[in-house]
């Protein structure tokens, strides 16, 4: 089963049902290897050419002994999704949050 697409995080400065533009996460169980996982900010009305990989700040946190490492692979050309290498000998999950880290100045 695929790791579940990253949500919104919530925002509680936008009160308790708000939804950030730049910070996204989920839990869920990664596969060993690639895991390509939808991410939600042109969804959310960041433009596309505001999100790059350099400027993307990923979090992999295990939740069991049986994830032992990650690696942030790509970002995919039509920016909607990231692939995330994890090493998984288990049924362990993560938690990965995902945040957009650059402001633009005009």
């Amino acid at each position: 089963m695929a790791f579940p697409d990253l949500l919104p995080k919530p925002d509680l400065r936008k009160g308790p049902s708000g939804e950030s533009e730049i910070w996204a996460e989920n839990t869920g169980v990664p596969v060993n290897g690639d895991n390509v996982i939808g991410i939600p900010f042109i969804a959310n009305g960041i433009d596309p050419d505001d999100i790059d990989a350099d400027w993307l700040d990923v979090l992999v946190e295990a939740l069991g002994p049986s994830i032992t490492a990650s690696a942030f692979v790509s970002l995919a050309p039509d920016k909607q999704s990231v692939t995330i290498n994890i090493t998984q000998t288990g049924g362990d999950s993560a938690r990965i949050r995902i945040s957009v880290i650059h402001s633009l100045i005009s």
